[in-house]
């Protein structure tokens, strides 16, 4: 943000979460990038082929999370729009290279289906031959227009369970076509959980004061508190239960 508020910037380091596992990454864009003559000057840019990857798969994240808005489908069926020479045959082999044709194939069927956006024979045949990506999009259809004061109804679980019992989580690994990508999402899940769980925090510290040689009891004394504080709990809990570790 600049010292009037008028500019705001937003950093990223990736196209996507790293918990996605794709090589979607700024390397790969590089390797992909190709010049556009813009006043005078020629200057790089990504190619109509690699911007639709990005702006489907960051669609496809955001249908994990009943967050996409109907602008990012004009931005799909816009770029199409613009570009009908695009290199269908290209698309479809670099999204498959990077597991990410589901994702592709479901958004191309909500745009074609929600904005009239004409696809190739190429893409339909696709989509006729992996009815998952229609069931997806009949899925996202059905929140994107829903009363934005009714969310979603899923079931909300702790700890260990959430990842198994929350919807958002089955809807990805029915959008990941290869079972790779899903093995890795799981690893990189249970990874980032076992870190929060047994990372100590202000609840220890503030419960014991302990000189920095023993620093390193904090973290049975972190888990020993959560087993008193919790106990044995149901693995469901309401929306509005407070849940802090």
């Amino acid at each position: 943000m600049d010292k009037k508020s008028r500019v705001c910037i937003d950093l990223h380091e990736g196209i996507v979460p790293d918990l996605f596992c794709l090589p979607l990454d700024f390397e790969y864009l590089r390797s992909h990038l190709q010049p556009l003559s813009l006043a005078g000057k020629t200057v790089s840019t990504i190619s109509p082929e690699q911007m639709l990857l990005i702006l489907c798969v960051q669609l496809g994240k955001d249908c994990c999370h009943w967050s996409v808005r109907l602008a990012q489908l004009c931005d799909v069926a816009q770029l199409l729009r613009t570009h009908p020479q695009l290199d269908w045959r290209r698309v479809l082999a670099e999204a498959q290279k990077l597991g990410c044709e589901r994702m592709l194939l479901l958004d191309l069927c909500l745009v074609r289906d929600l904005l009239g956006v004409t696809l190739p024979q190429i893409v339909l045949n696709k989509l006729q031959a992996q009815p998952v990506s229609q069931s997806l999009a009949i899925q996202v259809r059905s929140q994107l227009f829903r009363d934005l004061e009714q969310p979603p109804k899923l079931s909300e679980a702790k700890g260990f369970w959430v990842f198994f019992l929350s919807y958002n989580h089955r809807f990805y690994f029915s959008m990941r076509e290869r079972l790779h990508d899903r093995v890795m999402y799981c690893l990189h899940w249970l990874k980032n959980s076992l870190f929060v769980t047994v990372m100590p925090n202000e609840a220890d510290w503030a419960l014991l004061s302990l000189p920095r040689v023993l620093a390193f009891l904090y973290y049975p004394i972190h888990i020993i508190r959560l087993l008193i504080k919790h106990g044995i709990q149901p693995i469901f809990r309401t929306h509005h239960e407070p849940h802090s570790l």
